[in-house]
Protein backbone atom coordinates (compact mmCIF):
# COMPACT_ATOMS: atom_id res chain seq x y z
CA UNK A 1 0.00 0.00 0.00
CA UNK A 2 2.71 2.16 0.89
CA UNK A 3 4.13 2.50 -2.44
CA UNK A 4 1.09 3.00 -4.13
CA UNK A 5 0.39 5.99 -2.06
CA UNK A 6 3.52 7.28 -2.69
CA UNK A 7 2.95 7.15 -6.76
CA UNK A 8 -0.34 8.17 -6.18
CA UNK A 9 0.75 11.45 -4.08
CA UNK A 10 3.62 12.26 -6.57
CA UNK A 11 1.79 11.48 -9.50
CA UNK A 12 -0.85 14.39 -8.05
CA UNK A 13 2.30 16.74 -7.32
CA UNK A 14 4.01 16.13 -10.39
CA UNK A 15 1.13 17.45 -11.99
CA UNK A 16 0.27 20.01 -10.31
CA UNK A 17 3.60 21.14 -10.13
CA UNK A 18 3.44 20.86 -14.13
CA UNK A 19 0.11 22.96 -14.52
CA UNK A 20 0.96 26.10 -11.72
CA UNK A 21 2.69 27.78 -14.85
CA UNK A 22 0.30 27.09 -17.66
CA UNK A 23 -2.31 27.77 -15.55
CA UNK A 24 -1.24 30.61 -14.07
CA UNK A 25 -0.18 31.95 -17.85
CA UNK A 26 -3.79 31.21 -18.72
CA UNK A 27 -5.16 32.71 -15.64
CA UNK A 28 -3.29 36.11 -16.37
CA UNK A 29 -3.69 36.71 -19.42
CA UNK A 30 -7.51 35.84 -19.26
CA UNK A 31 -7.79 38.63 -16.67
CA UNK A 32 -6.04 41.55 -18.39
CA UNK A 33 -6.46 41.46 -22.09
CA UNK A 34 -9.67 41.50 -23.97
CA UNK A 35 -11.75 38.14 -25.25
CA UNK A 36 -10.57 39.14 -29.09
CA UNK A 37 -6.69 39.44 -27.45
CA UNK A 38 -7.20 36.51 -25.18
CA UNK A 39 -8.20 34.18 -28.32
CA UNK A 40 -4.71 35.32 -30.40
CA UNK A 41 -2.95 34.75 -27.43
CA UNK A 42 -4.57 30.91 -27.35
CA UNK A 43 -4.26 30.38 -31.16
CA UNK A 44 -0.51 30.91 -30.47
CA UNK A 45 0.01 28.66 -27.53
CA UNK A 46 -2.68 26.23 -29.21
CA UNK A 47 0.50 25.91 -31.91
CA UNK A 48 2.88 24.76 -28.68
CA UNK A 49 0.44 22.42 -26.79
CA UNK A 50 -0.46 20.49 -30.39
CA UNK A 51 3.97 19.74 -30.62
CA UNK A 52 3.91 18.94 -27.16
CA UNK A 53 1.74 16.42 -27.47
CA UNK A 54 2.49 15.00 -30.27
CA UNK A 55 6.23 14.84 -28.41
CA UNK A 56 4.83 13.16 -25.52
CA UNK A 57 2.98 10.59 -27.55
CA UNK A 58 5.40 9.89 -30.25
CA UNK A 59 8.99 10.06 -27.66
CA UNK A 60 8.49 11.34 -24.27
CA UNK A 61 5.84 8.75 -22.62
CA UNK A 62 8.03 6.26 -24.33
CA UNK A 63 10.51 7.22 -21.55
CA UNK A 64 7.92 6.20 -18.94
CA UNK A 65 6.62 2.48 -20.50
CA UNK A 66 9.90 0.99 -21.25
CA UNK A 67 11.72 2.64 -18.42
CA UNK A 68 14.63 -0.05 -18.85
CA UNK A 69 15.64 0.70 -21.94
CA UNK A 70 14.61 4.62 -22.53
CA UNK A 71 17.13 5.85 -19.63
CA UNK A 72 20.30 5.07 -21.63
CA UNK A 73 22.24 7.89 -23.31
CA UNK A 74 21.85 6.23 -27.05
CA UNK A 75 18.29 5.90 -26.44
CA UNK A 76 18.03 9.70 -25.09
CA UNK A 77 20.21 10.83 -28.12
CA UNK A 78 18.33 9.09 -30.74
CA UNK A 79 14.89 10.61 -29.26
CA UNK A 80 16.50 14.09 -28.75
CA UNK A 81 16.74 14.68 -32.50
CA UNK A 82 13.26 13.42 -33.06
CA UNK A 83 12.52 16.54 -30.66
CA UNK A 84 14.60 19.16 -32.61
CA UNK A 85 12.82 18.43 -36.09
CA UNK A 86 9.76 18.99 -34.25
CA UNK A 87 10.71 21.83 -32.67
CA UNK A 88 11.98 23.71 -35.57
CA UNK A 89 8.37 22.99 -36.90
CA UNK A 90 6.45 23.92 -34.42
CA UNK A 91 8.44 27.55 -34.55
CA UNK A 92 7.76 27.59 -38.14
CA UNK A 93 3.93 26.72 -37.43
CA UNK A 94 3.99 29.20 -34.19
CA UNK A 95 5.13 32.10 -37.49
CA UNK A 96 2.53 31.64 -39.41
CA UNK A 97 -0.21 31.24 -36.80
CA UNK A 98 0.58 34.17 -35.42
CA UNK A 99 0.68 36.66 -38.51
CA UNK A 100 -2.71 34.89 -39.85
CA UNK A 101 -4.11 35.52 -36.37
CA UNK A 102 -2.67 39.00 -35.50
CA UNK A 103 -0.39 38.19 -32.41
CA UNK A 104 2.12 40.54 -31.43
CA UNK A 105 4.93 40.11 -33.36
CA UNK A 106 7.66 39.76 -30.35
CA UNK A 107 5.04 37.18 -28.71
CA UNK A 108 5.20 34.79 -31.45
CA UNK A 109 9.09 35.65 -32.06
CA UNK A 110 9.82 34.54 -28.41
CA UNK A 111 7.43 32.00 -28.71
CA UNK A 112 9.48 30.00 -31.80
CA UNK A 113 12.52 31.17 -30.31
CA UNK A 114 11.98 29.24 -26.80
CA UNK A 115 9.91 25.51 -28.84
CA UNK A 116 13.40 23.44 -28.51
CA UNK A 117 14.25 24.64 -24.79
CA UNK A 118 10.36 23.83 -23.50
CA UNK A 119 10.24 20.55 -25.69
CA UNK A 120 13.73 19.85 -24.11
CA UNK A 121 12.46 20.75 -20.71
CA UNK A 122 9.56 18.86 -20.95
CA UNK A 123 11.35 15.50 -22.15
CA UNK A 124 13.72 16.25 -19.10
CA UNK A 125 10.63 15.22 -16.95
CA UNK A 126 9.77 12.21 -18.56
CA UNK A 127 13.10 11.02 -17.77
CA UNK A 128 12.78 11.70 -14.46
CA UNK A 129 9.81 9.66 -13.93
CA UNK A 130 11.54 7.00 -16.22
CA UNK A 131 14.78 6.62 -14.04
CA UNK A 132 12.71 6.42 -10.70
CA UNK A 133 13.33 9.84 -9.44
CA UNK A 134 10.24 11.33 -9.25
CA UNK A 135 11.57 14.24 -7.68
CA UNK A 136 13.35 15.68 -10.46
CA UNK A 137 10.13 17.01 -12.87
CA UNK A 138 8.57 18.30 -9.78
CA UNK A 139 12.40 20.71 -9.19
CA UNK A 140 12.05 21.45 -12.52
CA UNK A 141 8.47 22.51 -12.83
CA UNK A 142 9.17 24.56 -9.33
CA UNK A 143 11.99 26.31 -10.97
CA UNK A 144 9.79 27.38 -14.29
CA UNK A 145 7.12 28.40 -11.44
CA UNK A 146 9.85 30.78 -9.12
CA UNK A 147 10.75 32.26 -12.30
CA UNK A 148 7.19 33.28 -13.70
CA UNK A 149 5.90 34.17 -10.52
CA UNK A 150 9.13 36.56 -10.46
CA UNK A 151 8.06 38.41 -13.49
CA UNK A 152 4.19 38.64 -12.47
CA UNK A 153 6.11 40.08 -9.05
CA UNK A 154 8.10 42.58 -11.07
CA UNK A 155 5.24 44.19 -13.10
CA UNK A 156 3.18 44.75 -10.25
CA UNK A 157 5.93 46.20 -8.49
CA UNK A 158 5.87 48.48 -11.26
CA UNK A 159 2.67 50.24 -11.37
CA UNK A 160 1.71 48.37 -14.38
CA UNK A 161 -1.81 48.11 -15.08
CA UNK A 162 -3.08 44.88 -15.77
CA UNK A 163 -6.59 45.37 -18.12
CA UNK A 164 -4.96 46.86 -20.82
CA UNK A 165 -5.87 47.60 -24.45
CA UNK A 166 -4.55 48.59 -27.99
CA UNK A 167 -0.49 48.87 -27.63
CA UNK A 168 -0.06 48.54 -24.59
CA UNK A 169 -2.12 44.86 -24.67
CA UNK A 170 0.78 43.47 -27.15
CA UNK A 171 3.59 44.74 -24.54
CA UNK A 172 2.04 43.34 -21.54
CA UNK A 173 1.20 39.84 -23.34
CA UNK A 174 5.07 40.14 -24.33
CA UNK A 175 6.20 41.25 -20.72
CA UNK A 176 4.18 38.14 -19.03
CA UNK A 177 5.23 35.62 -21.46
CA UNK A 178 9.02 36.30 -22.09
CA UNK A 179 8.98 35.93 -17.75
CA UNK A 180 6.87 32.39 -18.14
CA UNK A 181 9.25 31.46 -21.05
CA UNK A 182 12.26 32.47 -18.91
CA UNK A 183 10.96 29.61 -16.84
CA UNK A 184 10.97 26.81 -18.70
CA UNK A 185 14.38 28.02 -20.34
CA UNK A 186 15.60 27.83 -17.14
CA UNK A 187 14.20 24.53 -16.19
CA UNK A 188 16.15 23.67 -19.50
CA UNK A 189 19.15 24.35 -18.89
CA UNK A 190 19.38 23.52 -14.83
CA UNK A 191 17.46 20.24 -15.45
CA UNK A 192 20.38 19.43 -18.44
CA UNK A 193 23.16 20.01 -16.01
CA UNK A 194 21.51 18.33 -13.09
CA UNK A 195 20.57 15.26 -15.38
CA UNK A 196 24.34 14.91 -16.51
CA UNK A 197 25.58 14.66 -12.93
CA UNK A 198 22.91 12.29 -12.04
CA UNK A 199 23.85 10.32 -14.69
CA UNK A 200 27.20 9.71 -12.69
CA UNK A 201 25.54 8.44 -9.72
CA UNK A 202 24.13 4.83 -9.74
CA UNK A 203 21.14 4.68 -11.46
CA UNK A 204 17.51 4.14 -9.24
CA UNK A 205 15.54 1.30 -9.62
CA UNK A 206 12.62 1.17 -11.60
CA UNK A 207 9.23 -0.66 -11.84
CA UNK A 208 9.45 -3.76 -14.38
CA UNK A 209 6.51 -4.99 -14.96
CA UNK A 210 5.39 -8.90 -14.53
CA UNK A 211 5.20 -11.33 -17.35
CA UNK A 212 1.16 -11.42 -17.23
CA UNK A 213 1.04 -7.44 -17.61
CA UNK A 214 3.79 -7.54 -20.40
CA UNK A 215 1.96 -9.79 -22.68
CA UNK A 216 -1.36 -7.30 -22.27
CA UNK A 217 1.35 -4.63 -23.60
CA UNK A 218 2.25 -5.47 -26.84
CA UNK A 219 -1.04 -4.50 -29.16
CA UNK A 220 -3.89 -2.96 -26.57
CA UNK A 221 -1.51 -0.62 -24.62
CA UNK A 222 -0.51 0.47 -28.26
CA UNK A 223 -3.98 1.38 -29.00
CA UNK A 224 -4.95 2.63 -25.77
CA UNK A 225 -1.83 5.23 -26.05
CA UNK A 226 -2.92 6.18 -30.08
CA UNK A 227 -6.20 6.68 -28.89
CA UNK A 228 -5.34 8.85 -26.21
CA UNK A 229 -2.87 11.10 -28.82
CA UNK A 230 -5.65 11.73 -31.08
CA UNK A 231 -7.31 12.93 -28.36
CA UNK A 232 -4.94 14.97 -26.86
CA UNK A 233 -4.04 16.52 -30.43
CA UNK A 234 -7.63 17.17 -31.46
CA UNK A 235 -7.37 18.97 -27.95
CA UNK A 236 -4.83 21.31 -28.51
CA UNK A 237 -5.68 22.27 -32.11
CA UNK A 238 -9.63 22.69 -31.30
CA UNK A 239 -9.02 26.40 -30.15
CA UNK A 240 -6.56 26.63 -33.27
CA UNK A 241 -8.81 25.93 -35.69
CA UNK A 242 -11.89 28.24 -34.25
CA UNK A 243 -9.34 31.30 -34.38
CA UNK A 244 -8.61 30.67 -37.74
CA UNK A 245 -12.02 29.57 -39.72
CA UNK A 246 -14.38 31.60 -36.96
CA UNK A 247 -12.85 34.49 -34.94
CA UNK A 248 -10.16 35.17 -32.26
CA UNK A 249 -13.15 35.90 -29.72
CA UNK A 250 -14.89 32.82 -30.44
CA UNK A 251 -10.93 30.87 -29.48
CA UNK A 252 -10.84 32.81 -26.25
CA UNK A 253 -14.41 31.46 -25.18
CA UNK A 254 -13.34 27.88 -26.06
CA UNK A 255 -10.15 28.12 -23.73
CA UNK A 256 -12.24 30.10 -21.29
CA UNK A 257 -15.09 27.50 -20.34
CA UNK A 258 -12.09 24.79 -19.10
CA UNK A 259 -9.63 27.61 -18.11
CA UNK A 260 -11.03 27.27 -14.48
CA UNK A 261 -11.19 23.51 -14.16
CA UNK A 262 -7.54 22.88 -14.98
CA UNK A 263 -6.56 21.81 -11.81
CA UNK A 264 -9.33 18.89 -11.72
CA UNK A 265 -8.40 17.59 -15.13
CA UNK A 266 -4.32 17.72 -14.51
CA UNK A 267 -5.16 15.85 -11.15
CA UNK A 268 -6.75 13.31 -13.07
CA UNK A 269 -3.73 12.93 -15.89
CA UNK A 270 -1.88 12.39 -12.89
CA UNK A 271 -4.10 9.59 -11.13
CA UNK A 272 -3.68 7.48 -14.85
CA UNK A 273 -0.04 6.76 -13.86
CA UNK A 274 -1.86 4.54 -11.26
CA UNK A 275 -5.69 3.32 -12.99
CA UNK A 276 -3.67 2.18 -15.92
CA UNK A 277 -1.21 -0.28 -14.57
CA UNK A 278 -4.26 -1.65 -12.37
CA UNK A 279 -6.24 -1.82 -15.60
CA UNK A 280 -3.75 -3.87 -17.25
CA UNK A 281 -3.84 -6.25 -14.50
CA UNK A 282 -7.53 -6.62 -14.77
CA UNK A 283 -7.86 -6.95 -18.13
CA UNK A 284 -5.42 -10.48 -17.78
CA UNK A 285 -8.12 -11.87 -15.47
CA UNK A 286 -11.13 -11.50 -17.83
CA UNK A 287 -13.79 -8.85 -18.99
CA UNK A 288 -15.57 -8.95 -15.72
CA UNK A 289 -12.67 -7.94 -13.72
CA UNK A 290 -12.00 -5.08 -16.15
CA UNK A 291 -15.66 -4.09 -16.42
CA UNK A 292 -15.95 -3.85 -12.36
CA UNK A 293 -12.78 -1.74 -11.81
CA UNK A 294 -13.48 0.57 -14.66
CA UNK A 295 -17.29 1.25 -12.97
CA UNK A 296 -15.13 2.11 -9.90
CA UNK A 297 -12.84 4.37 -11.61
CA UNK A 298 -15.40 5.78 -13.44
CA UNK A 299 -16.73 6.52 -10.73
CA UNK A 300 -14.66 7.96 -8.33
CA UNK A 301 -13.17 9.90 -11.41
CA UNK A 302 -16.91 11.81 -11.81
CA UNK A 303 -17.37 12.00 -8.19
CA UNK A 304 -14.00 13.80 -7.86
CA UNK A 305 -14.55 15.92 -11.01
CA UNK A 306 -18.23 17.28 -9.47
CA UNK A 307 -17.05 17.57 -6.38
CA UNK A 308 -13.87 19.69 -6.86
CA UNK A 309 -15.91 21.38 -9.88
CA UNK A 310 -18.70 22.47 -6.88
CA UNK A 311 -16.27 24.32 -5.39
CA UNK A 312 -14.47 26.14 -8.39
CA UNK A 313 -17.94 27.49 -8.87
CA UNK A 314 -18.43 28.62 -5.46
CA UNK A 315 -15.36 30.18 -5.95
CA UNK A 316 -16.31 32.00 -8.91
CA UNK A 317 -19.89 32.90 -7.88
CA UNK A 318 -18.43 34.33 -4.70
CA UNK A 319 -15.39 36.32 -5.61
CA UNK A 320 -14.75 38.57 -8.41
CA UNK A 321 -12.55 37.18 -9.99
CA UNK A 322 -11.49 38.88 -13.98
CA UNK A 323 -11.91 42.69 -14.83
CA UNK A 324 -14.96 43.46 -17.02
CA UNK A 325 -14.89 42.53 -20.43
CA UNK A 326 -11.85 39.77 -20.27
CA UNK A 327 -11.97 36.45 -20.84
CA UNK A 328 -12.30 35.84 -17.01
CA UNK A 329 -15.21 37.42 -16.67
CA UNK A 330 -16.85 35.17 -19.20
CA UNK A 331 -15.70 32.08 -17.79
CA UNK A 332 -17.84 33.07 -14.42
CA UNK A 333 -21.18 33.71 -16.91
CA UNK A 334 -20.61 29.95 -18.11
CA UNK A 335 -19.09 27.92 -15.06
CA UNK A 336 -22.07 25.30 -14.95
CA UNK A 337 -21.07 24.50 -18.76
CA UNK A 338 -17.59 24.70 -17.98
CA UNK A 339 -18.43 22.02 -14.99
CA UNK A 340 -20.53 19.55 -17.12
CA UNK A 341 -17.59 19.43 -19.41
CA UNK A 342 -15.13 18.82 -17.22
CA UNK A 343 -17.18 15.68 -16.11
CA UNK A 344 -18.13 14.49 -19.11
CA UNK A 345 -14.14 14.95 -20.34
CA UNK A 346 -13.12 12.75 -17.43
CA UNK A 347 -15.85 9.96 -17.80
CA UNK A 348 -14.42 9.39 -21.50
CA UNK A 349 -11.00 9.21 -20.84
CA UNK A 350 -11.19 6.27 -18.18
CA UNK A 351 -14.06 4.50 -20.86
CA UNK A 352 -11.48 4.74 -23.52
CA UNK A 353 -8.63 3.70 -21.58
CA UNK A 354 -11.12 0.70 -20.23
CA UNK A 355 -12.09 0.20 -23.92
CA UNK A 356 -8.46 0.00 -25.73
CA UNK A 357 -7.06 -1.95 -22.71
CA UNK A 358 -9.96 -4.47 -22.35
CA UNK A 359 -9.74 -5.82 -25.99
CA UNK A 360 -13.69 -6.24 -26.32
CA UNK A 361 -13.00 -5.95 -30.06
CA UNK A 362 -14.13 -2.77 -31.22
CA UNK A 363 -12.48 -0.10 -33.44
CA UNK A 364 -11.45 2.03 -30.58
CA UNK A 365 -8.94 4.27 -33.30
CA UNK A 366 -12.34 4.86 -35.49
CA UNK A 367 -14.14 5.87 -32.31
CA UNK A 368 -12.47 8.48 -30.71
CA UNK A 369 -12.33 10.19 -34.53
CA UNK A 370 -16.26 9.55 -34.60
CA UNK A 371 -16.87 11.35 -30.80
CA UNK A 372 -14.45 13.86 -32.46
CA UNK A 373 -16.31 14.25 -35.39
CA UNK A 374 -19.62 14.83 -34.05
CA UNK A 375 -17.88 17.24 -31.44
CA UNK A 376 -16.56 19.10 -33.64
CA UNK A 377 -19.12 18.94 -36.31
CA UNK A 378 -21.98 20.78 -33.83
CA UNK A 379 -19.81 23.14 -32.89
CA UNK A 380 -18.11 24.82 -35.60
CA UNK A 381 -21.11 24.25 -37.61
CA UNK A 382 -23.14 26.30 -34.70
CA UNK A 383 -20.59 28.71 -33.93
CA UNK A 384 -19.66 29.51 -37.17
CA UNK A 385 -23.12 30.19 -38.90
CA UNK A 386 -24.32 31.53 -35.23
CA UNK A 387 -21.62 33.82 -34.01
CA UNK A 388 -24.06 35.26 -31.12
CA UNK A 389 -24.56 31.48 -29.97
CA UNK A 390 -23.22 30.72 -26.77
CA UNK A 391 -19.64 28.71 -27.40
CA UNK A 392 -20.31 26.89 -23.85
CA UNK A 393 -23.48 25.57 -24.16
CA UNK A 394 -23.06 24.59 -28.07
CA UNK A 395 -19.56 22.38 -26.90
CA UNK A 396 -21.33 20.63 -24.12
CA UNK A 397 -24.01 19.49 -26.51
CA UNK A 398 -21.17 18.51 -28.68
CA UNK A 399 -19.48 16.33 -26.16
CA UNK A 400 -22.76 15.25 -24.86
CA UNK A 401 -23.29 13.32 -28.79
CA UNK A 402 -19.76 12.44 -28.75
CA UNK A 403 -19.91 10.53 -25.32
CA UNK A 404 -21.91 8.31 -26.54
CA UNK A 405 -20.40 6.74 -28.78
CA UNK A 406 -17.81 5.34 -25.64
CA UNK A 407 -21.08 5.15 -23.24
CA UNK A 408 -23.35 2.74 -25.34
CA UNK A 409 -20.52 -0.05 -25.89
CA UNK A 410 -19.60 0.08 -22.34
CA UNK A 411 -23.39 -0.08 -20.69
CA UNK A 412 -24.25 -2.86 -23.02
CA UNK A 413 -23.49 -5.96 -20.89
CA UNK A 414 -22.51 -4.66 -17.98
CA UNK A 415 -21.85 -6.47 -15.01
CA UNK A 416 -23.90 -6.00 -12.02
CA UNK A 417 -22.28 -4.16 -8.72
CA UNK A 418 -19.31 -6.03 -7.69
CA UNK A 419 -19.41 -8.34 -4.43
CA UNK A 420 -17.42 -7.30 -1.56
CA UNK A 421 -14.57 -9.70 -2.19
CA UNK A 422 -14.43 -8.07 -5.87
CA UNK A 423 -14.39 -5.04 -4.21
CA UNK A 424 -11.58 -5.78 -2.29
CA UNK A 425 -9.74 -7.12 -5.42
CA UNK A 426 -10.44 -3.55 -7.14
CA UNK A 427 -8.66 -1.67 -3.89
CA UNK A 428 -5.86 -3.97 -3.89
CA UNK A 429 -5.67 -3.27 -7.48
CA UNK A 430 -5.44 0.22 -6.55
CA UNK A 431 -3.10 -0.45 -4.04
CA UNK A 432 -5.31 0.90 -1.48
CA UNK A 433 -5.84 -2.07 0.53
Amino acid sequence: MGTWVRRIGWSVVAQGASSIPNFGLYAVMASTLTPSNFGRFVALMAVYHLVLAVARSAIFETFVTDSVRSVGRARFTGRSSQAVALALGGSVAIAVVGVMVGSPRSSWLVMGAAMLPLLVQDGLRHLGWASGRVWFPVALDVLWTAVFATGLVVRSVQGESWMVTGVEAGRAESFVLGFWVAGGVAGAVVGSLLWALLNRLPPVSVDSPSKSVGEVDSSAVRLMGRSQAIQSTAFNLLPLVIAVAVSPAAASAIKAVLLPFTPILTTVAGTRLVTLPAMRRAVAEGRLAIDRLTVSVVGVGAGFAVVGGLGIVAVLTWLPLGAPGSALEYSRTVVWWGLAITTMSVVNKFLADALALGRRNVPVIWMRLAALSIEWAVLVAVVSTRPGANVAVVWAVGLALGSLVWVAPTVVGRPGPPTKAASLQIAGRLGLD
